[in-house]
């Protein structure tokens, strides 16, 4: 109740579509009225329990395991709370989506208002690039079945040294239709807007990234990038560089690939 009213709209949003898909259910297959019905008789039962042995008893761990809908508003609190994405299958067939941008979008210990998010994808211009924060694979097996074949050409096509026009050009799709997508990853905390990683660009540590020495993103790093290690590097960016000062000329061409890998974890993942 004491909640921000952009949560409360977020979650407001959140129901209408649970409900639209458990009205097409109910309509489908009466889906919500066996449902419903299972909750309440597990609740008589609980209730007749109680009245002989006169000990309360909650009726919701007992409804769980028979109610899949009961489970299923369960995960999406859990899931709420937790992530702040909600992925569902109502009645093991309707997929409802959500994304709580509160939680996902954070600047410090401060959430970012979806009314500023906003701003910032509207912003959204041909020479900004796309920075995925995932891998091609792992981002590609969390899309949905039917999702937009669209969606899968910019992802496979994506790279942080192409622009936004560049990409429109290489994925063969309108440059609107790459700000929509751009948009929708951003949204989703699967990618950030940045310029094109170039030779004359400036990068400085954000004074929000983790640099902690045994935080989970050193783990990573370490794995993906063998005798190298995450705050050795975020080091040599603690005042402003360019990666042509970085790069050292007598290296391979390859490195340069690295230098791309490296930015994903010296940017600060949760700025729009």
């Amino acid at each position: 109740a004491n909640a921000d009213p952009s949560v409360i709209s977020c979650m407001h949003n959140l129901s209408r579509r649970i409900a639209i898909a458990l009205q097409h259910e109910e309509r489908r297959c009466q889906y919500l009225t066996r449902e419903a019905k299972l909750m309440l008789a597990v609740q008589d039962e609980i209730t007749t329990m109680t009245e002989t042995d006169g000990s309360p008893q909650s009726p919701f761990r007992q409804i769980l395991p028979k109610c899949k809908l009961a489970r299923d508003l369960k995960e999406a609190y859990d899931s709420l709370c937790t992530t702040g994405v909600v992925r569902l299958h109502i009645n093991n067939w309707l997929e409802v989506s959500f994304c709580l941008p509160h939680k996902i979008h954070r600047i410090g210990g401060n959430h970012i208002p979806p009314e500023a998010l906003e701003r910032s994808l509207k912003a959204i211009r041909p020479y900004h690039a796309l920075l995925l924060l995932d891998s091609e694979k792992a981002l590609l097996s969390q899309l949905p079945l039917d999702c937009s074949p669209a969606m899968v050409r910019l992802i496979k096509t994506c790279s942080a040294v192409k622009n936004l026009q560049q990409l429109a050009q290489d994925a063969d799709l309108a440059l609107l239709q790459i700000f929509q997508i751009a948009a929708h990853l951003v949204y989703w905390g699967k990618a950030i807007i940045i310029y094109p990683l170039c030779e004359n660009n400036v990068y400085m540590l954000s004074p929000h990234a983790n640099i902690c020495l045994y935080s989970p993103l050193a783990e990573q790093f370490a794995q993906q990038f063998p005798g190298h290690d995450l705050p050795s590097v975020l080091a040599k960016f603690s005042l402003p560089v360019s990666l042509a000062e970085f790069r050292n000329p007598l290296e391979a061409p390859v490195q340069e690939v690295g230098l791309v890998f490296h930015h994903k974890y010296t940017a600060n993942k949760h700025t729009p």
